[in-house]
């Protein structure tokens, strides 16, 4: 059914018999196949040539999380990929008014003794999302481990250069107190330059950030754009002002 099949042809047509594949577009411009060419795609029982009848995209995007990704019909993916008059997923639509979680009883109840796993669709996405998130918790690990050796560094250097800032303007600190301005005012007057540089510094900075994020979303994730999220804007905002102040 098209409605279940994530896949959407951008060029040519599905492929009808054993020498015939289509590739995701991401594939595709990567390696300058074009329809009509001959692909070669390898299996777990070696490697293969067919001919490129299609190219599609998957969704929106020019393929999952930028995977090369060969289509084949079913007799000949069932043959290289699986076995022969089995297959391991079975897409079940729902009409209009149906309740998924009791579609999934029903359709366990049918399945009673069998070693099949009925799930809803949004229990498979929160599935494939967790598997997600697991691949991505070291990236995100290092990231963060990046991110505090940066602010520490960031700091020491801070501390260092508002020092020898202060030292050079020692004479116009002493004129100040010697015209009347109290120690506290003197102060006030260094943190509050402290804190427009460090704003305007971390504004900079999750500017930079954003476009760096993009840029590495689009590195482990072909066609994958990054979110930003007030939360991480405020983080960035609150850790750059203080770690300057």
């Amino acid at each position: 059914v098209d409605q279940l099949n994530p896949f959407v042809l951008v060029d040519g047509r599905e492929p009808e018999g054993p020498d015939e594949v289509v590739l995701d577009k991401h594939t595709a411009d990567k390696t300058g196949y074009r329809a009509g060419d001959v692909a070669t795609f390898q299996t777990a029982h070696g490697t293969h040539t067919a001919t490129l009848v299609g190219i599609a995209r998957f969704g929106r995007a020019d393929s999952p999380a930028g995977s090369a990704i060969t289509l084949l019909d079913d007799a000949t993916a069932q043959a290289l990929l699986a076995v022969p008059g089995q297959v391991d997923t079975v897409a079940i639509r729902a009409e209009e008014g149906v309740d998924p979680a009791a579609l999934r009883d029903a359709v366990q109840a049918e399945l009673d003794g069998e070693a099949v796993d009925v799930v809803t669709g949004s229990e498979l996405v929160a599935e494939t999302q967790g598997a997600a998130q697991e691949t991505f918790d070291g990236i995100r690990i290092f990231l963060l481990v990046f991110a505090l050796i940066s602010v520490l560094v960031g700091t020491f250097v801070i501390y260092t250069s508002f020092s020898f800032i202060v030292a050079q303007r020692l004479r116009q600190l002493a004129l100040l107190r010697g015209v009347g301005a109290s120690r506290a005012q003197v102060l006030t007057s260094v943190v509050v330059a402290s804190l427009i540089v460090g704003v305007v510094a971390s504004l900079v900075g999750s500017a930079a950030g954003v476009a760096l994020a993009g840029g590495l979303a689009g590195g482990f994730a072909p066609g994958a754009d990054a979110v930003g999220r007030p939360r991480s804007l405020s983080v960035a905002l609150g850790v750059g002002t203080v770690g300057t102040t």
